[in-house]
């Protein structure tokens, strides 16, 4: 039995004869027994090892049992205290009782009633400490982020809950190390994922999370296992995420206690990991265009030394990433090797610097077609093997330290990708990984930084080869600027090319798209220079046959450039006729690649007869021209990626959806319409329909603080305690002023707080209560008049231990209730006015006097919906009417 199910009873009395027969009549209850003989000892214990259970005499000279309670109560005012008493004391019991007894027992004592009074107070106290730990737990989990400090709070206080000695969190997909409760625990994981697969709790797609409990005598004698463990997956929308695994040395330790505390826990630790793991995606995501747009921007610094370039784009690669090991390797023709020219973090150290240069060659013949470093640069393709493939290949090239230190890394792979400019490959991009198999994202990423590295390379030599072409250089470095300052590819395309007819002097410049599937070229951007200005030639989308371009068609399929002069008697047809229309002399056709795809064209088109594409020009032309397939790829990758987001923004409407009720209940004697539309696309504005106690039935409409998704998150909280708080319905303002003590902590932390107002109706005694925290009040309707029902409170979650009250109504014939967010009274128009109480009012009186339920809300909602026409909601919008029969 574990500590959470196990009770402690401390038994006082100064008879140590009934102390003993106390104790022996609880001896096979399972309970963990403390004894006191007089009340001071009693007191002593019971504030130092906190029992579960105090059953203790009245009577006993110096402290009695009621100087006992007066202490343990003050500082454990809810721990329960059975007193025993002589024949005849009833008197002094009922007084024990007043004073907060749970129960009394009447000397001599009767094993059947210490045991059923011992059963009923240990029940009570499972429940406080189940209570006590699940908000512990939820609390935990709710406040942070991180994926791996949620598994890790979870696990270490489930454990410490239950008393486990061991624990591990295991991640069924790989995407993270299992997590260990200690060191130790990691050697067991193979014996508890295999039992968690034979025992069916990694299902790829589970209805709900179910966990189980085994024992040691369950598995092979041969598997070296704990006596007991006890494990359950964490699952949201059909997915499990994890699984939890504890256990103890102890045969028999865990119970279904055990299991129903992990049952009723998992659905909000499930969504907590689940949120965590779209809030890390969506940060790495961040981080990858964050380190692609500060990598873009080195590619145009070409006034920095080409040494200093390379280390700040691997100390970038490294810091944003998370990437260890993390080189850049280029090409000495000379030596026919390939040199290690910059590192990231401790390996850059031993290529022994000075200034930016290193002094320390550690290079690699281009011959030894084994070594991973040159086989990437010789083949052409991306490289990923184990890590002492690399470590071994750097103690060859007598860089034992580097080798050692790289050895030494959280790294189980490398992987070389190939550095290209145009169509040769100038270099090899090498990054450790802790993981094997790289996401398709992280690949796409690492292609696209070998292209910028790439373009930095070829920019610095351009730069040092041509001191006098800075105009060339600067030009770069604008389109650079134009690059990371927007995210819009139509005005970095367009700055491009104005750079590219500004140092070319070529008249027109197009910018176009390969559409593969369609055999199209989609025009981005056909600029043409004319002396007044700019000139757009085609809008952008215009879309030209390749069947009519074949030369551009040939272009984009080899991958190399092409020069055209219309007087070429072997240019096709089409080819001559399209030149002729836009009274072009030549062309120059440059593919655009991203990864070894072609995915568009740069084309420059002169009219002039002289004039030549030189190789200045051709040179200028193929560093923006690298730039623009960076955005165009950019632009993918952001649309991508955005789409992304919608979608699974788009996921939480719906589930947020799912919350509400979809179609009022039948309620005899009562007509119910409700609607609620979200000012995005996931709100904090919802209701619910409460079947209450003594055929009673209830509304609550509430309004959690904020808009989008964290306001619902909080609407799912608080819909799942006001379901909890059914069962004990008492009263709305009972139910209120429990949800504010239980949700107060949570709120206060999140700096956010929930409007919510609920109402019960009782249709035998035909009367209505209303409790307010934070809402607008009802409007009440009977016949022609109306009255706002007086009914108001601060909002759940602002002040701890508010306590809510009640209004009743007494509901005549043909009542009509009406409820409504502040969303509907606040809603503004494109002049920036508000609806208000007043046309709120109005609306009403407007509505025919035998109208239904649904139509009094249509007319209001048509009112508010006709005032604000196409304006943008300012909040959400929720409304409800309730009309009483005949």
């Amino acid at each position: 039995m574990s500590q959470l199910s196990q009770t402690r009873i401390l038994i006082v009395d100064d008879e140590p004869d009934m102390v003993q027969l106390i104790a022996l009549m609880l001896e096979k209850n399972n309970v963990s027994v403390l004894t006191a003989f007089n009340g001071a000892e009693a007191i002593e214990k019971a504030l130092h090892e906190n029992p579960d259970i105090i059953i203790t005499d009245l009577m006993m000279p110096q402290v009695d049992g009621f100087s006992v309670m007066q202490e343990v109560f003050a500082k454990n005012p809810h721990i329960p205290v059975i007193v025993t008493t002589a024949h005849g004391s009833t008197k002094a019991a009922i007084q024990a009782l007043r004073l907060g007894a749970f129960d009394f027992l009447i000397k001599p004592l009767k094993p059947a009633n210490v045991r059923q009074a011992v059963s009923k107070a240990s029940r009570q106290q499972f429940n406080q400490k189940l209570d006590l730990w699940q908000q512990q737990i939820t609390n935990a989990i709710s406040v942070s982020r991180d994926l791996t400090q949620i598994a890790g709070e979870l696990l270490t206080l489930t454990a410490t809950a239950l008393g486990a000695e061991h624990g591990l969190i295991w991640w069924p997909d790989g995407s993270l190390p299992a997590i260990a409760l200690t060191p130790a625990d990691a050697a067991l994981e193979s014996l508890f994922v295999r039992w968690a697969k034979s025992a069916g709790l990694t299902t790829p797609s589970p209805e709900k999370s179910i966990g189980k409990i085994l024992q040691a005598g369950e598995l092979e004698p041969e598997d070296f296992f704990p006596a007991s463990l006890i494990a359950i997956p964490l699952t949201a929308h059909k997915l499990t995420h994890c699984v939890l695994f504890l256990s103890h040395n102890q045969p028999d330790y865990f119970d279904h206690h055990d299991l129903s505390f992990l049952e009723t826990l998992t659905p909000f630790a499930a969504l907590a990991i689940d949120n965590a793991r779209i809030y890390t995606y969506l940060k790495k995501s961040n981080q990858r265009l964050q380190t692609l747009q500060n990598i873009n921007a080195l590619t145009y610094n070409a006034k920095l030394p080409q040494h200093r370039i390379l280390r700040l784009a691997v100390e970038g690669i490294r810091q944003n990433l998370n990437y260890s090991g993390v080189m850049v390797c280029l090409p000495d023709r000379d030596t026919n090797s390939l040199t290690i020219q910059a590192a990231a973090g401790h390996l850059d150290k031993f290529l022994r610097r000075k200034g930016d240069t290193p002094t320390h060659r550690i290079a690699f013949s281009l011959d030894e077609t084994e070594n991973p470093f040159v086989s990437a640069f010789n083949t052409h393709t991306a490289q990923d093997t184990p890590v002492n493939v690399w470590v071994e290949a750097l103690e060859q090239a007598g860089a034992a330290d580097m080798a050692q230190t790289l050895a030494t890394q959280n790294i189980s792979r490398c992987r070389a990708t190939p550095l290209w400019q145009s169509d040769e490959v100038i270099g090899v991009l090498v990054t450790g990984h802790p993981r094997q198999g790289l996401s398709p994202e992280e690949r796409a990423t690492l292609s696209t930084l070998a292209n910028q590295i790439a373009l930095i390379i070829t920019n610095a030599a351009l730069y040092q080869a041509e001191q006098q072409g800075r105009r060339e250089m600067a030009a770069l470095y604008q389109a650079g600027l134009v690059i990371t300052s927007t995210l819009s590819h139509t005005e970095v395309l367009k700055a491009i090319s104005q750079q590219i007819l500004d140092l070319t002097k070529v008249e027109g410049c197009i910018i176009g798209r390969w559409d593969a599937a369609k055999n199209l070229e989609v025009i981005e951007l056909f600029l043409q220079k004319t002396p007044v200005g700019w000139l757009e030639k085609a809008p952008p989308g215009t879309s030209y046959s390749l069947k009519h371009r074949p030369l551009v068609k040939a272009a984009l399929e080899q991958q190399h450039l092409k020069i055209i002069h219309r007087d070429d008697p072997d240019i096709p047809p089409p080819e001559q006729i399209w030149m002729a229309q836009n009274g072009a002399k030549m062309r120059l056709i440059i593919p655009l690649t991203i990864r070894s795809e072609s995915i568009g064209v740069v084309e420059l088109l002169t009219t002039q007869s002289g004039q030549k594409f030189t190789n200045k020009i051709i040179r200028i032309t193929q560093g923006l021209a690298a730039q623009a397939a960076i955005a165009l790829e950019n632009a993918r990758l952001h649309e991508s990626e955005i789409k992304r987001m919608e979608e699974e923004m788009e996921l939480a409407r719906r589930i947020q959806i799912s919350l509400l009720p979809h179609d009022p209940p039948k309620i005899p004697g009562l007509s119910i319409a409700a609607r609620s539309v979200s000012a995005r696309l996931v709100g904090g504005d919802f209701y619910r329909y409460l079947s209450l106690p003594d055929g009673q039935f209830g509304i609550a409409i509430g309004d959690v603080s904020g808009k989008g998704v964290p306001s619902a998150l909080f609407m799912a909280v608080a819909i799942t305690a006001i379901d909890a708080q059914i069962r004990q319905f008492a009263s709305p303002g009972d139910m209120l002023s429990q949800l504010n003590h239980d949700l107060h902590p949570r709120m206060r932390s999140s700096r956010m707080n929930t409007g919510l107002l609920v109402a019960a109706f009782d249709l035998k005694e035909k009367k209505l209560q209303v409790a307010n925290a934070g809402m607008i009040s009802p409007l009440l309707k009977q016949q022609e008049t109306f009255q706002w029902i007086d009914s108001y409170g601060l909002p759940i979650g602002a002040i701890a231990r508010t306590t809510y009250y009640n209004t009743t109504v007494i509901l005549n014939p043909n009542t009509t209730i009406i409820l409504a967010s502040d969303g509907m009274i606040e809603a503004m128009s494109k002049s920036e006015q508000m609806f208000g109480f007043p046309r709120f009012q109005q609306s009403i009186r407007n509505i025919p006097p035998r109208a239904s339920s649904q139509q009094i809300l249509e007319r209001i909602w048509q009112d508010v919906s006709s005032f604000i026409q196409d304006a943008e909601p300012h909040d959400d919008m929720t409304l409800m009417v309730v009309q009483t029969g005949a």
